[in-house]
């Protein structure tokens, strides 16, 4: 009948002739319109008679079977897990256990409820109530909140998966990256299991070709997609098909029509026997009058009660695009040999899952701990990539793609053995810049031959570590300038289209970031994306109330900004700074990398309901202000300090 544009929801009416066994990512709510059919299901391999006016519900990847007779009529109300999870994550781990046709007639009121919430969904589509979709959203939320109030149970773990459940990953992976050229081997290297058993499995459980699967979920969104006024041709690249005639291909051999035809068919509605044409005073089919009383009990129940009036004027001409939650872009991960450490893991899988990141940001890539780096007691060079690959392989099967700071020094090649924390991470230039050009050189080979061209190009990549670092003692700007330009002119070297983010800078320093601009646009090295950083930390000597601040291995003497709109003011700050930087640097999109509350790792108040009421301030009053705000970090093991064995201990990763 039709889908929510955004493939969210979708209405369809079932038949006599649409009999076949299905299984598929959407939760469906199915109400029985006119006559009498079979359930058949999976569970227990039961079947169960059904009727006029039964509702049931078929869960995601339960196989099933409706079977009507030939005067029978059903309607489904197919939602989405996407759907379903931005409204409430927990959704993902239950299941509705919803069929009416189990139930006596006087325990029936609870499923009136979900028929009433159905009735008034399709009536909200099927009449168009409103040109605003929130109308229509309201409707399906409702419904399935009502589902999962009163019908939800947790998922049952027996720890033995069926074959159908482990080729679920394969699926999963396969809606997540239909555009991309998937083929059995990257479901094999995702899931674990071989290509000949994927290969037979989806004959086996979805009965057609792992092939033929690809191509219906790849029409599926062409479909979607046709509904807008995108080409033909551009429409079959954005659903993941090699070209315009490829597309029409798939669509004769699997709608026996072309998408222009397709195009020109959408709106129309379906010719169906007699009785359906038949309509009510409402306007409806007569076929769903079964379904449609239990709108009309809703509005008989539904008396508005008026306690007062009041007027709110809202300015909705300030609206002006919708929210791209740039705020998701990335987030910090600390050390990259720490994305080896399974608790570490654990902690990007839980966040990547309730939120989805896209980039994943790890530093201290060519740290002695990495191993990337060493030399033989010949003074040969010598490169090892394994734990590397580990942490990249990891970030990607996370779903996000890798931000690579390459820093620090290996200690085989600093010119100074300086540690700054206490990780043994060496701050220094490199003794020989030709061994440190040689290391990137050798570095972007490797992954260029590992991911490939295309892949590199979706990553982010910075050159050395912060600028502000200088103002340690640990390295000059002239060092610094050096290592950052042979960086960038190394990884350009390799793809012109590398994306390359400046160095972090807190802005402490005008004059050193001033420099900076003129550096860059002297040795043609100006970045992609100009990246800042805000700890809301200011001197001490600006602080007003007078605190005696602690000084220790633990904590950078500074103090917290008074200024609740830090982050709202540094980005001003920053807009000017550009755009009196001058050519190539005026319009660059603005990338804060790291930020937090505190730049100090035991302040207690990160303890506190203080920390989350910040973090969301800032992520409200700066959305889409910045092309990211990558907060600092996702856990608190930075080994930048000994880490803490109290439950209670300040950290400033989101898992403290």
């Amino acid at each position: 009948m039709g889908r929510n544009i955004n493939g969210e929801f979708e209405f369809d009416v079932i038949r006599h002739k649409d009999t076949a066994a299905a299984w598929s990512q959407e939760l469906k709510v199915i109400f029985v319109l006119r006559g009498n059919g079979w359930l058949h299901t999976e569970e227990g391999d039961r079947t169960y008679a059904i009727s006029r006016e039964d509702i049931f519900v078929i869960n995601s990847f339960q196989m099933h079977s409706v079977v009507l007779e030939e005067n029978g009529l059903a309607i489904s109300l197919s939602l989405s897990p996407s759907f379903l999870a931005a409204a409430s994550p927990e959704t993902e781990d239950r299941n509705v256990n919803c069929k009416s046709f189990l139930h006596e007639e006087e325990k029936q009121q609870l499923f009136d409820i979900i028929r009433k919430d159905l009735a008034l969904a399709f009536r909200a589509w099927y009449k168009k109530e409103s040109e605003l979709s929130i109308h229509l959203r309201s409707r399906v939320m409702a419904l399935a909140d009502d589902l999962y109030r009163y019908f939800s149970e947790n998922v049952e773990n027996t720890g033995r998966e069926s074959g159908r459940e482990r080729l679920r990953a394969a699926v999963e992976y396969i809606h997540r990256n239909y555009r991309e050229g998937i083929t059995l081997a990257d479901l094999a290297s995702q899931t674990y299991l071989s290509t000949s058993y994927i290969s037979r499995s989806f004959q086996k459980y979805m009965g057609v070709s792992f092939t033929g699967y690809l191509t219906q979920v790849r029409l599926f969104h062409a479909a979607l997609l046709l509904q807008g006024e995108g080409t033909v041709t551009e429409i079959a690249y954005e659903s993941g098909f090699s070209s315009a005639s490829a597309l029409i291909d798939a669509f004769k051999q699997y709608r026996g029509i072309t998408p222009g035809q397709y195009r020109r068919n959408l709106g129309k509605r379906p010719v169906t026997d007699n009785a359906e044409e038949m309509k009510t005073a409402e306007g409806f089919s007569m076929a769903f009058v079964s379904l449609m009383k239990y709108a009309d009990k809703a509005e008989e129940a539904a008396e508005p009660v008026v306690t007062g009036v009041c007027e709110i004027s809202v300015n909705t001409g300030i609206v002006k695009r919708q929210l791209r939650h740039t705020w998701k872009t990335m987030i910090n991960a600390g050390y990259a040999r720490d994305l080896l450490n399974a608790s570490m893991q654990n902690q990007i899988l839980d966040i990547q899952k309730s939120i989805g990141f896209r980039y994943i940001r790890c530093k201290g890539v060519v740290d002695d701990d990495m191993m990337l780096y060493s030399r033989d007691v010949n003074g040969y060079s010598s490169f090892n990539y394994v734990y590397l690959d580990q942490v990249l392989d990891f970030i990607l099967s996370a779903g996000a793609k890798p931000m690579l700071e390459l820093g620090h020094m290996p200690s085989a090649m600093a010119q100074k053995k300086v540690q700054f924390f206490k990780r043994p991470s060496f701050i220094s230039p490199p003794a020989e810049l030709g061994q440190w050009r040689l290391l990137i050189e050798s570095l972007m080979e490797h992954l260029i031959g590992r991911y490939g061209m295309e892949e590199l190009k979706k990553w982010l990549f910075v050159p050395w570590i912060s600028m502000d670092m200088h103002l340690f003692g640990l390295f000059v700007k002239e060092d610094f300038g050096e290592i950052y330009s042979v960086t960038y002119q190394e990884i350009k070297k390799a793809c012109r289209e590398f994306v390359i983010c400046g160095p972090g800078t807190t802005l402490l320093s005008l004059e050193a970031a001033k420099w900076f601009c003129d550096l860059c646009r002297e040795r043609d090295c100006i970045p992609d994306i100009f990246t800042v950083r805000s700890y809301a930390a200011i001197d001490p000597e600006e602080e007003k109330s007078g605190l005696k601040l602690v000084e220790n291995n633990e904590s950078f003497y500074m103090a917290v900004d008074g200024d609740e709109d830090c982050l709202m003011h540094l980005r001003r700050k920053v807009k000017d700074f550009l755009e009196a930087g001058g050519e190539g640097f005026c319009g660059l999109p603005v990338l804060m990398d790291e930020w937090s509350n505190n730049i100090w790792q035991r302040d207690l108040c990160n303890d506190t309901c203080y920390k989350s009421a910040y973090l969301f301030k800032s992520i409200m009053e700066n959305h889409d202000s910045y092309y990211g705000l990558g907060y600092f970090s996702i856990s608190d093991q930075l080994d930048e300090i000994a880490p803490a064995a109290e439950a209670f201990h300040g950290g400033f990763g989101l898992f403290t």
